[in-house]
């Protein structure tokens, strides 16, 4: 492969890996018993502000919080003798250590709330815990056991007839079989997944699913039709503000209109997503954006701009630690200045 090609959707593999994971807020059916069951009521009362407490603290991004909203609530929850709040608090612990990158401790909560939904005869629930199962095994890059559990969530979802969890696994497992390089499996769930996303209206999931068949199709070589997809997850993610995905999606735009030797349309789509990039601040996304305009301007027979951008692109790596991202760039600018130098 050439140098020039090899930054093909590096900015993209950053966006693969949707979670898809919901938090689960608990509606309990009041027990009536006497003075055991008071008492049972006030625990799961208790419990209950604490996981509407917790929930509110993860949305509002206050993660220490809502861990212990929701440990304070788990002791309440097993007392009670309340099952699915007991599960609900366990999953909702691994959402929390999940977004703070710690899987192996989200693992374990979600293997805890499995068996509990299962032993309660709760269907929703045990997909709900398997597709998150999946999410974090996908998260630690172990892509077959993702797999494995997106596989059984998908048939209960079907099940129960919850067209959004259907929907999210089958997002879930496109954008995991992207990843190890399995392009037409990933076009068989996406494109299951992209009706269900549109007829319930979830514009910014129908966008990711958009832009991971855009992903496949560029890798199957069918770039006409990766092109087509990108082209309409770009104006979703406008309309939805995702400045991180439109650039994303530009610079994608970008790779392909250089392999269709037309390097004017890819620079103009590079030079958009280095904008937006560097209006967010986003390093990383500068510098691939930068690596993308020299390979153009390669192409464009403009290699004094080509050498421009990617000293550039160089520098920024160099200054974020990412020696991969360096020593390509260097590779690149190596092959250039070899060859001006060999047809002078």
């Amino acid at each position: 492969m050439s140098p020039c090609l090899r930054w093909l959707h590096l900015t993209a593999a950053t966006l693969l890996f949707s979670t898809g994971l919901s938090l689960a807020p608990v509606t309990v059916t009041p027990l009536f018993a006497p003075a055991q069951a008071q008492t049972n009521d006030a625990r799961r009362d208790e419990a209950e502000r604490l996981l509407t407490a917790g929930l509110r603290q993860y949305e509002a991004r206050q993660y220490a919080a809502a861990i212990q909203s929701f440990e304070q609530a788990l002791p309440l929850f097993r007392a009670a003798g309340d099952r699915h709040g007991v599960a609900a608090a366990l999953n909702n612990l691994g959402i929390i250590h999940g977004a703070l990158r710690q899987y192996d401790r989200e693992i374990t909560y979600y293997e805890q709330a499995l068996p509990i939904y299962r032993e309660i005869g709760s269907r929703s629930g045990e997909a709900r815990a398997l597709n998150n199962l999946g999410a974090a095994y996908n998260s630690l890059r172990q892509y077959r056991q993702a797999v494995a559990y997106y596989e059984q969530a998908l048939p209960v979802y079907r099940e129960v007839s919850d067209r959004v969890g259907e929907a999210m696994v089958l997002l879930n497992q496109g954008t995991t079989y992207n990843a190890t390089a399995q392009f037409e499996r990933a076009v068989a769930a996406l494109q299951q997944a992209l009706p269900i996303f549109r007829v319930t209206h979830n514009r910014n999931d129908e966008a990711r699913s958009l832009f991971q068949l855009g992903h496949a199709h560029h890798n199957l070589k069918q770039n006409d039709q990766a092109i087509k997809f990108y082209e309409q997850a770009l104006p979703i993610y406008r309309e939805l503000k995702d400045s991180y995905r439109v650039a994303a999606t530009l610079n994608n735009l970008s790779v392909i209109y250089q392999s269709r030797a037309q390097p004017e349309t890819a620079i103009r789509y590079a030079e958009q997503a280095l904008e937006i990039y560097r209006a967010m601040k986003s390093q990383d996304g500068e510098a691939r954006s930068l690596v993308n305009l020299g390979t153009a301007y390669i192409a464009a027979g403009q290699p004094a701009k080509a050498i421009q951008h990617l000293e550039q692109a160089s520098r920024i790596f160099r200054a974020m630690g990412d020696q991969e991202g360096e020593a390509q760039t260097q590779e690149i600018l190596r092959h250039l200045r070899a060859t001006s130098v060999s047809t002078v």
